[in-house]
């Protein structure tokens, strides 16, 4: 039976992975690091700082990556107040609606800096239905790890057994079934056919239809 529900934040609350291709792009690029839109699909899902350790290392450049990692922060967090409502996901009010009607937790756990997704969460309208906000910053490793979703079951105080996990990336699944939980995917449209998903409980075009899916995951 879910008691608890944990959700991803980029790409499944908000559509900012555009941003965040953006902002890495022309960061990593002013930096020795000419990263392309496709090189950046490696690296989904992943903290910055081991983002900014894979392609310094990959370009064999010397960088002073705690520069590199403030430079983006503070870029995202001024995109994200300035776009972020205007990214909300399809479904979002409703399925926090729903859960908060069934008196079902709710937590955010991502990759992305504590600062950063409690932004996004004020900006987006849901900080009234989330009791957890938590960061894989405070890890000691970020997905596919799944330390920060058991950090997260361990805030709610439910067991990892009975929690259940929304996420959009592969590096997030994997987390998310190495803790033991549940785990429903709602991938980018382009990626909805990728035979990972095989490892999920449940794959969704979009978070719209996850009512009658959580139904059925408690039968």
């Amino acid at each position: 039976m879910i008691k608890a529900v944990i959700f991803d934040l980029d790409g499944l609350l908000i559509n900012s992975e555009p941003i965040w291709k953006r902002v890495e792009i022309d960061v990593f690029s002013r930096h020795g690091m000419p990263v392309t839109e496709k090189d950046l699909m490696q690296s989904v899902g992943l903290r910055i700082d081991e983002v900014i350790m894979h392609w310094s290392q990959h370009f064999n450049v010397d960088v002073d990556r705690d520069e590199i990692q403030a430079e983006v922060l503070s870029k995202m967090k001024e995109a994200i107040i300035k776009e972020g409502l205007a990214n909300k996901m399809p479904g979002v009010d409703e399925v926090c609606a729903y859960l908060q009607d069934q008196q079902i937790p709710m937590a955010v756990a991502s990759s992305s800096h504590l600062a950063l997704i409690q932004t996004a969460v004020e900006i987006l309208g849901l900080k009234k239905y989330m009791r957890v906000i938590y960061s894989a910053e405070f890890e000691s490793h970020g997905k596919p790890h799944p330390g920060v979703f058991l950090a997260a079951a361990d805030y709610l105080r439910v067991d990892p057994l009975q929690c259940l996990v929304l996420e959009d990336s592969v590096n997030g699944m994997i987390a998310a079934k190495a803790a033991r939980m549940a785990c429903v995917v709602v991938p980018a449209k382009d990626e909805m056919d990728r035979p990972e998903w095989g490892l999920a409980d449940g794959v969704l075009p979009s978070l719209e239809g996850l009512m009658e899916l959580v139904e059925n995951l408690e039968e």
